[in-house]
């Protein structure tokens, strides 16, 4: 997908870069504060965890070529971070698609069962490297049935790295 990219813009508010607006990051905390960034991960169809953040993922030159391709532009009507993103992506071919965005939403609960998916894939990206893959599933396990738990020291437990 992302070699059928000629060009994307990204419309957000004034607050949003005055945190993230970092257009050429080379750090995994520079990658943190860069809406280029984040937004060549999406338009790329990487995920946008931890390993994003990794310095080799953030200087990969195919990433750094994409994220060159995305312009962010600061734009009056959008007033807050609260506000939906405009995004505009110009295909290679000339075509071009729009969308807006508001990742601050609230879901409807149809929507709950692909958010839960993400936020345990988030979760074990998250906490894997310092308990491993099997006690981030058993956490998972437990926040599942966490009303059915005797105490919550049964949750709690499983979450020390000094087990």
């Amino acid at each position: 997908l992302a070699d059928i990219i000629g060009e994307a813009e990204v419309f957000v508010s004034a607050q949003h870069m005055e945190v993230c607006g970092i257009a050429e990051p080379k750090t995994s905390v520079e990658g943190m504060f860069s809406i280029r960034y984040a937004a060549a991960l999406a338009l790329a169809g990487r995920a946008t965890g931890p390993s994003a953040l990794a310095e080799e993922r953030i200087q990969d030159p195919a990433m750094v070529a994409l994220r060159d391709r995305v312009r962010v532009t600061p734009v009056s009507h959008v007033r807050d971070r609260t506000m939906p993103t405009e995004v505009r992506v110009r295909l290679t071919n000339g075509e071009e698609l729009k969308a807006r965005v508001n990742a601050l939403a609230v879901k409807p609960d149809n929507e709950l069962p692909r958010q839960w998916e993400t936020l345990k894939a988030k979760f074990t990206d998250l906490v894997s490297p310092v308990l491993g893959t099997g006690r981030a599933a058993e956490i998972i396990a437990l926040v599942q049935r966490i009303e059915t738990l005797g105490s919550i020291r049964e949750l709690t437990d499983r979450t020390s790295a000094k087990r």
